[in-house]
């Protein structure tokens, strides 16, 4: 009997038990439920870059004849070409063909007269020579002279490329060329001027005199500007300008 009793009374407590622990649980889930569910944060959308504009072609006018500016982009580009200026020859004078002088005809002398007095002519002055201006030089053009060591010829430039370039003037004319001198710089990106070498040679090509740059390597995508002077004796032309006569 008193086993009985205490099966039973076990059973009870576990049932009392088991009720608190599911009365707990049912309260927690209660509260559970009452608290205030986080917004959920938005998931981003993926960062999608922007294409990269290609830069503005070079807009600024040149200063004078002696200033060239082009622009290098990530893809190709082309520079736009300035006319080739070549001097108009002077027209060749062939001299006039000989004549034969026609025979003088014959004159029958006239009766005798009286001798008129013989007036002596005076003398006509001779007409005086106007001396030739000296020669003088000024800048009067620069352009593109070598691509990649080869003669330029319009090809597309690129990073990785190099460009020279000549300055000319066709006033040289009359001066030893070793009294004459060529300067180039050139600026990056609106940068200050550099220094870009000439390679101190100076030639006689179509009735002009001209100087030539040492290669421009193109490192960088971005807006170039050169500009050359000519020099004689320490005066030089202002920079990328025709400049007044230095003679």
């Amino acid at each position: 009997m008193s086993k009985q009793k205490l099966i039973t009374t076990s059973f009870i407590i576990i049932s009392l038990i088991l009720a608190i622990v599911t009365a707990f649980m049912a309260f927690k889930l209660y509260q559970t439920s009452k608290k205030p569910q986080p917004t959920p944060r938005p998931i981003p959308s993926p960062i999608t870059k922007e294409k990269e504009e290609a830069p503005e072609v070079y807009q600024q006018q040149p200063t004078g004849p002696c200033e060239l500016g082009f622009t290098i982009t990530q893809t190709q580009t082309s520079p736009s070409p300035s006319p080739s200026v070549s001097p108009s020859p002077s027209p060749s004078i062939s001299p006039s063909p000989g004549t034969s002088p026609s025979p003088s005809p014959s004159v029958s002398p006239s009766p005798s007269s009286s001798p008129s007095p013989s007036v002596s002519p005076s003398p006509s002055p001779s007409p005086s020579v106007s001396p030739s201006p000296p020669a003088c030089i000024t800048c009067t053009y620069l352009y593109y002279y070598e691509f990649n060591g080869n003669p330029y010829n319009g090809e597309t430039m690129e990073v990785g490329d190099s460009i020279s370039f000549f300055c000319q003037d066709g006033s040289f004319s009359g001066f030893d060329p070793t009294e004459i001198s060529v300067n180039f710089q050139y600026s990056i990106g609106g940068g200050s001027f550099t220094p870009l070498n000439s390679t101190g040679n100076i030639e006689y090509v179509n009735g002009y005199w001209r100087g030539y740059s040492q290669p421009l390597p193109i490192n960088q995508a971005a807006e170039y500007v050169v500009q050359c002077q000519v020099c004689k004796g320490g005066v030089c032309t202002p920079w990328g300008e025709e400049g007044d006569c230095i003679y």
